[in-house]
């Protein structure tokens, strides 16, 4: 692993991690581009995090009437590690659209892996995770040391109409949106017409009285 991700992990300065390479508590090869690469095992065993880290799946659908699609890829991914021959350490999964990171399963994951506890997490396919910030999900589980397994990069039909049902849901939500804030923009022109011919009816009556 990296320098910088090391000093992550061991909450080390640069000066502390070089007296661990020197007393060889931690070994270090020198890639062709000239950068240090720190042994992982070495690094885990001083941080105190077992070696023995999680693979573990993660499946999402949109709606509940996927449920049985759930399965399916919970199940894949499952006959793929063991074709492997690795067990499945723990199962997270959402009932839930990928344009949002809020989800349930996919939060206690996300605290796991920033546990340093996950090795690999094994989806059937990209999306499932993240559809819009898929770069950005990567990027956080790599820091933290945790690969990410994608079992088939073709989509899946089902999964086209799911992202066709996402995008509708996102128009629908936006053009609520825009409706309420017109109509609330309409009710602020109404008061405000009112308020003013309450004014020049005000002002009428001071003008006949003098």
């Amino acid at each position: 692993m990296k320098s910088s991700k090391v000093l992550k992990i061991l909450k080390i300065s640069r000066v502390t991690l070089w007296k661990y390479v020197k007393s060889r508590k931690i070994r270090v090869e020198q890639e062709p581009n000239g950068y240090y690469k720190y042994n992982d095992e070495d690094v885990y065993k001083i941080a105190g995090i077992k070696d023995g880290r999680w693979n573990v799946i993660y499946a999402r659908v949109s709606t509940k009437k996927q449920k049985q699609d759930l399965q399916n890829q919970i199940e894949n991914c499952i006959s793929f590690l063991n074709a492997k021959g690795l067990s499945v350490d723990n199962v997270y999964s959402d009932i839930k659209s990928a344009m949002s990171l809020d989800r349930k399963g996919f939060m206690e994951l996300l605290s796991t892996v920033m546990d340093f506890k996950i090795k690999a997490v094994y989806v059937s396919y990209k999306d499932r995770l993240a559809r819009l910030s898929y770069e950005l999900v990567e990027k956080l589980f790599s820091d933290y040391g945790t690969e990410i397994i994608i079992i088939n990069q073709c989509e899946s039909r089902s999964l086209e109409q799911e992202l066709f049902e996402d995008i509708m849901q996102v128009i629908h939500s936006f053009s609520m949106k825009m409706y309420s804030k017109r109509r609330i923009a309409k009710k602020l022109l109404i008061e405000s017409k009112a308020k003013q011919e309450l004014i020049d009816a005000i002002s009428g009556d001071l003008d006949d009285s003098n």
